[in-house]
């Protein structure tokens, strides 16, 4: 399970159209990621193109967990299907970064009887060079924070890590869980990888991975093996290859009978020109031969955006269509849609789709539908909403009926993100505030600008849509009631624009 730092970097990451997209080290970390994070249906980017299969070390290098500190909190509703109102039940808040942008704290709330409750902490701290050392979990517990979980984090004078503890809170001491040890080579690449437990009073080995590299620092080879209680057994070996152009050929899979090694499995990749994957072959060892079981072949357009992925077994001595993707994208590169077909004896059936739209080079929407015999049916709909930034304010899903043609009760799910800027500023140039909400009736708007500015609102729905706008003029405060009555349940963005640039807050009706 991944920690949920890890999980937010991802979707911070993710949230920034076009932004590099870091990938987190592997820690050996076991808590568990809060499950209204982990079930967020990101937004997508344009190329779904594999780079070549290189597998060139496991941990070197490992990187910063530093992030661009974006968010307050990360709120989550849902809707209730018999009362048809929405409801908040989860929420990470109080998110703080120290001065280089390092996330040492955040708050997991849970809604008890209308109000946030307070479930979980997290605390980390790092070194010098930005690199996380600790990360402390505690529970919330009589009206106080108690221990319950941490990782320490070790490292070398190159920043490699080179270990983890993972301990538990007993009510007095913290009592060692789990231990990982990471060795390198010259190059900074991970050699072995050792994992163990403890036995009341000391390490005690489960598992280690030992990793060799050619001088181009890709991967050769891996051995598995583990621990009988008085020696290391070998339990799998696998072995590498690689063009000169460094892109891995192949992986031969092979387990320890006992005495030797035997041959289990082997894949073979075949690369283009520009080294992206047009194919690969998987294949099983019967005991004296290689068996084909199936291949997989890709294709690309001038910008190497994969648009078809054909998959094959074979049967009765041939190679049979199983099922392929296809994929098409707009002139930005954006992915457009992806269908999923398969093989019905003489011709490809559909199966499902997802239809992405973009703003800006924004995914705005993803839209998945399955085939019903003769037409697509919608199943689901995710609507993503931007600040003046890029960054992912908001993310809201709508369920589809059975028949698809309509839906069924709006949104079902919605996160709402607050920037650091703060909830009550707006582009540090005016405060806002906006009660009650939720709301049934009205939500009092309360503005305060710096400095006098033309000010126009607007109240957008989940679809984009306008329902309720004014042009408050040329004024320095603005204070009004908001009529949302006649609103339907749902959630709604009052958009709010200056001369210093747009600003949006949530506001939840619920009659």
């Amino acid at each position: 399970m991944k920690n949920f730092t890890l999980l937010l970097v991802a979707i911070l990451s993710l949230s920034m159209a076009y932004a590099q997209n870091p990938q987190p080290p592997m820690f050996g970390n076991t808590h568990p990621a809060p499950k209204f994070l982990s079930e967020i249906p990101l937004p997508v980017k344009g190329h779904v193109s594999p780079a070549n299969n290189n597998n060139t070390g496991e941990r070197s290098a490992a990187q910063s967990r530093s992030v661009i500190p974006l968010y307050d909190s990360i709120v989550y509703w849902q809707l209730d299907t018999l009362t048809r109102k929405w409801f908040y039940t989860e929420k990470a808040t109080d998110i703080v970064y120290d001065a280089n942008n390092n996330e040492i704290s955040y708050i997991q709330q849970d809604s008890t009887g209308g109000a946030w409750v307070n479930t979980t902490k997290y605390i980390f701290t790092y070194n010098s060079s930005n690199y996380e050392t600790s990360q402390l979990d505690q529970t919330w517990s009589g009206g106080t924070w108690v221990n319950s979980y941490q990782t320490i984090s070790t490292y070398n004078s190159n920043n490699d890590m080179t270990g983890i503890v993972e301990q538990n809170w007993s009510g007095s001491v913290w009592v060692n869980n789990d231990q990982y040890t990471y060795t390198y080579n010259s190059n900074n690449i991970e050699t072995s990888e050792l994992y163990q437990t403890w036995g009341g009073s000391a390490w005690v080995n489960i598992w280690q991975y030992t990793y060799a590299y050619n001088s181009n620092n890709d991967k050769t080879s891996e051995t598995d093996q583990t621990w009988s209680g008085s020696a290391w057994v070998n339990t799998f070996y696998y072995t590498m290859t690689y063009n000169t152009n460094n892109d891995e050929t192949s992986e031969l899979y092979q387990t320890w009978s006992g005495s030797a090694w035997v041959n289990t499995n082997y894949y073979g990749f075949y690369y283009n020109s520009g080294n992206y994957v047009t194919g690969d072959l998987y294949q099983e060892w019967s005991g004296s031969a290689w068996v084909n079981t199936q291949q997989d072949s890709f294709t690309y357009n001038s910008n190497n955006d994969r648009t078809n992925w054909l998959n094959q077994v074979w049967s009765s001595g041939a190679w049979t269509n199983a099922y392929q993707y296809n994929y098409t994208y707009n002139s930005g590169n954006n992915l457009l849609t992806e269908t999923y077909q398969i093989w019905g004896g003489s011709a490809w059936l559909n199966d499902w789709q997802e239809i992405f739209t973009y703003e800006n080079n924004n995914n705005t929407s993803f839209l998945y539908q399955s085939w019903k015999g003769s037409a697509w049916v919608n199943g689901s709909l995710a609507n993503y909403g931007y600040d003046i930034n890029n960054i992912t304010q908001w993310v809201t899903v709508k369920a589809y009926n059975i028949a698809g043609d309509s839906i069924a009760g709006g949104d079902s799910t919605h996160w709402y993100f607050t920037t650091t800027t703060g909830i009550n500023v707006l582009s540090n140039n005016a405060t806002i505030q906006l009660y009650p909400n939720p709301a049934n009736n009205f939500i009092h708007a309360d503005i305060q600008l710096k400095q006098t500015s033309n000010l126009q609102l607007r109240m957008v729905n989940m679809l984009g849509q306008t329902v309720w706008s004014t042009d408050a003029g040329n004024v320095s405060d603005y204070q009004n009631n908001i009529s949302v009555a006649n609103l339907p349940d749902g959630v709604y963005l009052l958009e709010m624009v200056t001369g210093s640039g747009t600003e949006s807050r949530e506001v939840v009706v619920t009659h």
